[in-house]
């Protein structure tokens, strides 16, 4: 017995120091709301003499009503040019200061990311850089073309992969005509329609402060945070905030009657001996085929947990079971 009680005093004296370190592990985030009300969330990271900033706006292609493609123009018109600086002088302003500039438009959101040393000589420019280019973007004809053309071309290589091809159908199987369901990379027929007024328009309405967010994690500490926050989006009119997306989703189709699902060998076989009759052409077949794809191409993209996205499909087999959410 006194051995016992001595391997779980053990026992429970690394639990109590294992939960220790892991409650030491977990960073401080300290949040506060700039002058104009953006709301700014903030990690101190002293390991390196660095700094990352995100703005994340309201802006994805949830926001694209009937025109598909024209949040994602926007945001990537950001960096092409603002006030009286050209691409390339934005470019030059980064390098010569070693800082890293990137945009990214998704469904729900858009984002402009700067990376940078913390010493003011280099930091101070980069961070006039992205302001200039949030609230003064000049959306310039020859620019809007150039860009247009590049996702126009982008576009073409994607009708050529079947996983692209597979993601675009299952979505918009899924979703229907709900925001999810429109292709955010746009069709070349919406991008052709884009006008360079609905651009400045979109970016009016949602590159605002009422839709904004900031995330900073660097060698910084609270004052320095605050003051580069106040810095980037300071600039920003307030703007309104825009409502949620519509959350109605399609109905879930009728129960088909019983169906067999042939494995996929048989289906291959089926198909190459020429034998249309015994391949399945059901719904619950086309569903559970749709599925398998969708498995197989988020696998390597897991987002969020079946649970907190509330999307969970478990077809017939022999299909895998298929539990991840839609990426956002």
């Amino acid at each position: 017995m006194p051995y016992l009680k001595s391997s779980l005093s053990g026992i429970l004296a690394a639990a109590l120091l294992l939960i220790s370190s892991l409650a030491q592990a977990i960073p401080e985030i300290q949040n506060w709301r700039t002058a104009n009300g953006v709301p700014v969330y903030f990690i101190a990271a002293r390991e390196l003499p660095m700094v990352d900033a995100q703005i994340l706006f309201r802006a994805g292609s949830v926001r694209d009503g009937q025109q598909p493609g024209l949040a994602k123009l926007t945001n990537g018109l950001l960096e092409e040019g603002a006030g009286d600086w050209s691409a390339d002088t934005i470019a030059d302003r980064m390098d010569q200061v070693g800082a890293r500039l990137a945009t990214s438009s998704r469904r729900d959101s858009a984002s402009v990311a700067l990376r940078s040393l913390t010493d003011p000589r280099y930091l101070q420019p980069a961070v006039e850089t992205v302001a200039r280019l949030l609230k003064d973007p000049t959306f310039a004809p020859d620019a809007v073309e150039r860009v247009r053309q590049q996702m126009l071309t982008a576009l073409q290589e994607r009708a050529q992969s079947p996983g692209a091809i597979a993601q675009d159908t299952f979505f918009k199987a899924l979703y229907g005509d709900h925001p999810y369901g429109s292709p955010s990379d746009g069709t070349p027929a919406s991008l052709n329609a884009i006008a360079r007024a609905d651009i400045q328009h979109f970016h009016r309405r949602y590159y605002t402060a009422a839709n904004a967010v900031v995330a900073i994690v660097g060698d910084l500490d609270r004052p320095a945070a605050e003051q580069l926050a106040n810095a980037l989006v300071g600039g920003l009119p307030k703007g309104e905030p825009v409502p949620p997306p519509r959350r109605s989703l399609p109905s879930p189709p009728a129960k088909p009657s019983a169906s067999p699902i042939l494995p996929a060998r048989a289906i291959s076989s089926s198909a190459s001996s020429g034998s249309a009759a015994t391949t399945p052409t059901t719904t619950r077949s086309i569903s559970a085929t749709m599925c398998w794809v969708a498995t197989a191409w988020f696998r390597n993209c897991p987002r969020k947990s079946a649970k907190s996205a509330g999307w969970l499909m478990a077809p017939t087999a022999p299909f895998p079971r298929c539990n991840r959410p839609a990426p956002s």
